[in-house]
C-alpha cells in the first residue's frame, strides 16, 4: 500500500487567546516535570518545582495535573479521547484496516511532533527504569482505549469482521508506533519504519 498521507489532530487545540494560553501552559508543565526529573530523579521533585520551573504558581499546577506523576505522562485520557473522535469520524465506507493505519501514522505524529518532548521522553524511559513504568502504565491506558475505539469503528464499518480479527489490527497498529518511536532517529525516520511495519501486514489485513 502506498504511504498515506499523514492525518492531523492538534490534541491542545485553541479556539481562543485564553485557550491558546492553556495549551502553552500544560505543555510547559509537561515538559519541565520531565527535564527536572531527569536530572533531579522523580524523588527530588516536587510540583512546586515543576511550577517554578514552567513560570507558574503552585496553584496553578493543579489546574492542569493531580499530581507530578501526571504532570511527567501528560494526558493519556485526552489523547485517549481525542483519536477516538478521529477515529469514528472516519469515511463510513473505508475500510478496517485502513483506518487502524491512519490512526497508528495520527498517533506517530502526535509522540513525535515536538521534539523537546520527544527528546526527554526517550532519554527518560532509557535511563530511569521509575519513570519508564510511569510511561508504560500511560501507554496501557492509551491502548486499552484506542483498542476499543477501533474495535467500534470496525464493528459500525461496512464489512462484518470477526471481533478477534479487529483486535489484532488494533494491536498490531498501536505495536508498529511503539516499535517506531523507539527505533525512529527523527520523526521523518521513525513515520518511515512505521509505513514499512504497516506495509508488511497488508497483505493480512487489508
Amino acid at each position: 500500500m502506498a504511504s498515506q498521507q499523514i492525518p492531523t489532530l492538534d490534541l491542545f487545540e485553541a479556539s481562543s487567546v485564553r485557550e491558546q494560553k492553556k495549551r502553552s501552559t500544560r505543555r510547559a508543565l509537561h515538559l519541565s516535570a520531565l527535564r527536572l526529573v531527569l536530572e533531579h530523579g522523580l524523588a527530588g521533585v516536587t510540583t512546586d518545582d515543576i511550577a517554578r520551573a514552567a513560570g507558574v504558581s503552585p496553584r496553578t499546577f493543579f489546574n492542569y495535573f493531580p499530581t507530578k506523576e501526571a504532570s511527567l505522562v501528560g494526558m493519556p485520557e485526552v489523547v485517549v479521547e481525542r483519536v477516538s473522535e478521529y477515529c469514528a469520524n472516519r469515511p463510513d465506507d473505508e475500510p478496517a484496516w485502513q483506518t487502524a493505519r491512519s490512526v497508528a501514522a495520527l498517533l506517530l505524529h502526535l509522540s513525535t511532533d515536538d521534539d523537546d518532548l520527544r527528546r526527554n521522553r526517550r532519554t527518560l524511559m532509557a535511563h530511569d527504569p521509575e519513570t519508564a513504568a510511569l510511561m508504560l502504565g500511560s501507554s496501557r491506558v492509551i491502548d486499552a482505549g484506542l483498542t476499543e475505539a477501533l474495535v467500534t469503528r470496525v464493528d459500525a464499518g461496512p464489512v462484518t469482521t470477526q471481533p478477534w480479527r479487529a483486535r489484532m489490527m488494533a494491536h498490531t497498529a498501536l505495536d508498529a508506533v511503539r516499535v517506531a518511536t523507539e527505533l525512529g532517529d527523527d520523526p521523518h525516520d521513525a513515520m518511515s519504519i512505521l509505513q514499512e511495519i504497516l506495509d508488511a501486514h497488508d497483505a493480512l489485513y487489508a
